[in-house]
């Protein structure tokens, strides 16, 4: 049998955000991993500002705002320290 995965890149800063993923997960009887990178909000704001693609400050403070840790039960949590 071969193993299969599927990589999702999006924010998901609530956990209403990342209950579709883990309602397939349980469906599918796969194991959900999410990779939580803790940057810091300046750094997002320094980055942001260094993009050509960059967004309103005001979508980086909402998502910083509205986080919710990772801690749904059939959810690992990897946590990623920022590096600068």
């Amino acid at each position: 049998m071969s193993e299969h995965a599927v990589v999702v890149d999006a924010t998901n800063t609530t956990r209403k955000r990342r209950a579709p993923w883990l309602g397939i997960s349980r469906d599918l009887d796969v194991p959900l991993e999410t990779f939580v990178l803790q940057t810091p909000a300046a750094e997002c704001h320094e980055r942001n500002q260094a993009s050509e693609d960059s967004v309103p400050p005001e979508v980086i403070n909402c998502m910083n705002e509205q986080w919710e840790p990772v801690t749904e039960e059939g959810a690992t949590a990897r946590v990623i320290e920022a590096e600068g």
